[in-house]
């Protein structure tokens, strides 16, 4: 077997499994994959460098989207900056300078 070959995906949650005894929704070993996975993230890396360069895209792209914000969240976000903009633009909240804003509140907990 080859060392790319070690990292099945999990056919439930369409995930890359690198749990040497359960996947993560604890499918026993051998239920879908079958072999001992990597423990060790430098034992991953490795594995990972080894696949080709579509399998390696596929990664990429899989833990780039883990980082990113929930969608609700970054619309809500959005929500509040837009909201935050039009008050400013049209005149309801006056923009103060961080340094004042700053010594305004160290007044305030003083």
């Amino acid at each position: 077997m080859g060392e790319a070959e070690k990292f099945r995906t999990c056919r439930k949650r369409d995930s890359v499994v690198i749990d040497p005894v359960k996947c993560e929704h604890g499918t026993p070993k051998g239920a879908h994959h079958g072999v001992d996975m990597p423990t060790s993230v430098h034992e991953l890396e490795a594995e990972v460098l080894s696949l080709g360069p579509a399998d390696r895209a596929h990664l990429l792209e899989r833990l780039l989207e883990s980082f990113e914000p929930d969608a609700k969240i970054q619309d809500a976000w959005l929500a509040e900056a837009l909201r935050r903009e039009a008050e400013v633009s049209s005149g309801n909240v006056v923009l103060v300078p961080a340094d004042e804003a700053i010594a305004r509140i160290r007044a305030r907990i003083a």
